[in-house]
């Protein structure tokens, strides 16, 4: 057995998760969250990616339209952040599976949904609420406020508006500042 140290572990677990599907891309949701942990070693980066996508199944995203969410809410290096070329091999790759077209977002929006522990709601980005599939490129890490392990949850806050023309609320603001954090960020999954 393999002890790996934080940084190694980190790095390896990203790699096997870059890619994690919302449940648009046209294979049936599973019963429970598939995961692969592929290490990247020898191989290389791309090799990695495409091999834990290939454990994970291949989407048939043929004449989709797609939205990728990297994780980019700050401008720490990898592994806080998306790493560059993690994000230019899953671009590569899902150009491969056949979208048609590819965009790259993070933040903002004017969408309404339905409140839970949001005293106002939240509104989605629109790229992402009229993607035929969304992928999520998460980076396993804690985050400063909460300080909980949320794995890629925590990358959906990137999709929903911090404030929204016309409207004073601070959404952000009033996610940090909630004692219901890690239920407000679930939802947002949803």
């Amino acid at each position: 057995m393999r002890i790996w140290n934080r940084r190694e572990f980190l790095e390896t677990s990203a790699m096997g998760l870059a890619v994690m599907a919302t449940g648009r891309l046209g294979w049936p949701t599973p019963p429970r969250a598939q995961v692969s942990l592929v290490s990247v070693g020898a191989a290389g980066r791309e090799e990695a990616i495409a091999k834990a996508i290939e454990l994970i199944g291949v989407p048939d995203l043929s004449g989709k339209r797609v939205a990728l969410k990297p994780n980019f809410n700050s401008a720490d290096p990898f592994p806080g952040s998306t790493h560059p070329e993690t994000l230019r091999t899953v671009v590569r790759l899902v150009k491969d599976l056949g979208a048609s077209r590819i965009t790259v977002a993070d933040r903002s929006g004017h969408v309404d949904h339905p409140d839970l522990h949001w005293d106002n709601g939240f509104h989605l980005a629109r790229v992402f609420r009229e993607a035929d599939a969304v992928v999520q490129m998460c980076c396993l890490k804690t985050h400063r406020f909460g300080g909980h392990f949320t794995l890629s949850l925590k990358n959906t806050v990137g999709m929903v508006a911090k404030r929204v023309p016309g409207v004073s609320h601070d959404f952000m603001r009033e996610l940090h500042r909630s004692r219901h954090q890690r239920r407000m960020i679930a939802e947002l999954n949803l």
